[in-house]
């Protein structure tokens, strides 16, 4: 089965707006039905003449309070799905230890965090506001109000809790960039894969005057994957953490990434939007990785973190003032060869992207690749082969005279 190499844009509003609605639609049942049973109780006790204050002081304690236990209902059979599922690969843990896995998982905390922080402010705010300038006179209206102030609790609800996690996300990058100080890196890149490698002056030299090109500069490349490293979900960018070796300088980088599509081009072309801090290392090693991310080394890194070397590769490099083009040739261990084609660009260059992308791409078979992570192996041996590449080709015909 051969590796999916593009990556939709997703929206994160969308995305957890949808979640978020569903969580809050069981507790808004739920919290119905609570409240009808709590009522149920109150008469009991009081009969008829339940005094006033204790019937809405109740009532308005019970719908947020008892509507959590339905929330927290599909979490807890989302952990025994999870549990039944690996019970079957005999994994040895505990139903108790798959639920608590689900819990302690972004979408629960984010949908918890986003309902008591928000939700319940905004949905008294906008049932207040709509009812002074609607006023309704009936039951059906007073409902469509409650409706309609609901929904606009949870967008408003979903909009400020994805700006909070975007607002986390730049504080750590800026963060880590203080520890090395510096500024996060910030440009938007393309990948073509080329199976059986390539000649980077064959390349280079075709796009070198059109995109004003500086010389090319060659280096040798060793590159590390962190395994166990901890970044946390920040909406739908993709966080990865990898250790460098090049011209004798070792350095981690911590990397976000988030495909985008191109603004103001008709082909709704794809691009990476990256984001990155580069932190300089005494050497390769886990212990030089925990001294350069300092206070944030034990939340970030794994007490059993390890380096994995991914591969070495020869690094042919043209800057240009707003594009630069990269090309990584790369030989596995097997002696398959590989190169990887990045144009790197600044993101005032995003309404040109295409013409680049379509001059390269009829330039050498290639393999766009939007996959967010860092390339390993296995990844380049999943890549479709030449032949495949030209099989699914679509080749203009010229018109015949």
């Amino acid at each position: 089965m051969k590796l999916e190499t593009i990556r939709r844009p997703k929206n994160a509003f969308v995305t957890f707006f949808r979640q978020f609605l569903r969580d809050e639609l069981m507790m808004f049942f739920g919290s119905a039905i609570a409240t009808a049973l709590v009522f149920k109780l109150l008469a009991t006790v009081y009969g008829e003449q339940i005094p006033g204050w204790i019937l809405a002081s109740v009532l308005s304690l019970a719908g947020p309070l008892l509507e959590k236990p339905w929330m927290l209902s599909h979490y807890v059979w989302s952990g025994f799905k999870r549990w039944r599922s690996a019970n079957t690969e005999h994994d040895g843990q505990t139903l108790v230890q798959h639920i608590k896995v689900v819990l302690r998982e972004d979408q629960f905390l984010r949908t918890l965090r986003a309902d008591i922080l928000y939700h319940d402010t905004f949905y008294m705010f906008f049932l207040f506001l709509i009812s002074m300038a609607v006023q309704p006179s009936d039951p059906a209206v007073a409902g469509c109000i409650a409706a309609a102030s609901f929904l606009l609790a949870v967008a408003g609800a979903s909009y400020f809790e994805v700006k909070y996690v975007e607002l986390r996300r730049e504080r750590l990058l800026h963060c880590l960039a203080d520890l090395a100080n510096t500024q996060p890196q910030r440009y938007g890149e393309f990948r073509l894969a080329v199976p059986g490698g390539l000649e980077p002056d064959s390349i280079l030299e075709r796009v070198r005057d059109e995109f004003e090109l500086g010389p090319t500069r060659v280096r040798e490349v060793q590159d590390f994957s962190l395994i166990g490293a901890q970044l946390p979900e920040f909406n739908e960018w993709e966080g990865y953490m990898q250790v460098r070796l090049s011209d004798g300088k070792a350095r981690l980088h911590v990397v976000f990434t988030q495909t985008q599509y191109a603004p103001h081009v008709a082909l709704r072309t794809l691009y990476i939007h990256k984001e990155k801090v580069v932190l300089p290392l005494k050497e390769a090693s886990i212990s030089a990785i925990r001294s350069a991310l300092g206070p944030y080394a034990e939340s970030l890194v794994a007490q059993d973190a390890q380096l994995r070397s991914i591969f070495h590769f020869t690094r042919s490099y043209a800057p240009g003032p707003v594009y630069s083009f990269v090309v990584d040739n790369v030989m596995l261990d097997d002696n398959q060869a590989f190169a990887l084609l990045e144009v790197k660009l600044k993101l005032e260059g995003k309404n040109i992207l295409h013409h680049a992308k379509q001059l390269l791409q009829l330039s050498v078979p290639t393999v766009e690749v939007t996959y967010a992570r860092a390339f390993t192996p296995e990844i380049l041996r999943d890549l479709p082969t030449p032949i495949e590449i030209r099989r699914n080709t679509v080749v203009p015909q010229r018109n015949m005279q």
